[in-house]
This record gives C-alpha cells, sequence and structure tokens, in this order.
C-alpha cells in the first residue's frame, strides 16, 4: 500500500492483491477515505499528522460537565497521544501510549491533573 509520483501522474495503491497464501483475500467490498493536502516546507514543519487524525479519527464525546481545561496535554505538537486505556491487569491503572510522529528524537513534557497521582513507564505489553 502506499503512494508514488512519476512525471505528473500520481499513483495510489488502495489494495495488495497478492494472491498468496489466500488467493481470495481481498475478494470483497472496501471503503476507502483518503486525501490529498499540499505543503510547502519541511514534513516535520507540516501539519499533516493532525490532518490525517482528523480526517480518520472521530473525536470522542465524553458525557459530564464543562471543564476548563484538558485532561491532558502535550508540550510537543510532534508527539501524539495515540491511546488512553485502562491496564490489561484489572488494577485500574491508566495506560497512555505517545509516539512522535515526526521521525526525530524529543523531550516532551505530558501533563496530567493532579489527583492522577504516581507516573511510570511501561512496555507495549503493559510490564
Amino acid at each position: 500500500y502506499g503512494i508514488s509520483m512519476l512525471g505528473n501522474s500520481l499513483n495510489l495503491t488502495l489494495l495488495k492483491a497478492a494472491g498468496s497464501p489466500e488467493l481470495r483475500a481481498d475478494n470483497r467490498v472496501h471503503h476507502f477515505t483518503y486525501a490529498l493536502t499540499a505543503w510547502e516546507g519541511a514534513f516535520e514543519a507540516s501539519p499533516a499528522v493532525a490532518e490525517g487524525y482528523a480526517l480518520n479519527v472521530a473525536p470522542l464525546c465524553v458525557p459530564g460537565g464543562s471543564h476548563s481545561r484538558s485532561f491532558m496535554t502535550v508540550s510537543d505538537p510532534a508527539v501524539v497521544v495515540d491511546t488512553v486505556k485502562l491496564a490489561e491487569d484489572g488494577s485500574g491503572d491508566l495506560i497512555i501510549r505517545l509516539y512522535e510522529a515526526k521521525g526525530g528524537d524529543r523531550q516532551v513534557k505530558l501533563t496530567l491533573p493532579a489527583a492522577h497521582g504516581q507516573v511510570s513507564s511501561c512496555l507495549m505489553n503493559e510490564q
């Protein structure tokens, strides 16, 4: 899957149907959402990642009263909060997964309300 450009042609591959190991693997109706946007300058300064999330991830609305601040903030827009979930071990711990989306090394400040107590790092398997 991908995108390529040759001369004045832009090619977008939507399906890869190699036929192996399963001959009919992609043999069904598919629905796609995609968008093209232009940006002049370095990718690191582009809004591409934020625009991609805006296109592909619906906002999550949580019932409740109004609040004067965000639940969490991240100091660098190149760092994306990808997942907020409860730990798989049933402890009630909150797992927050972040990643750096622009291909660099960054130090970032994640700000949470003080009521959340201790913060520690874990691996993807939550150990």
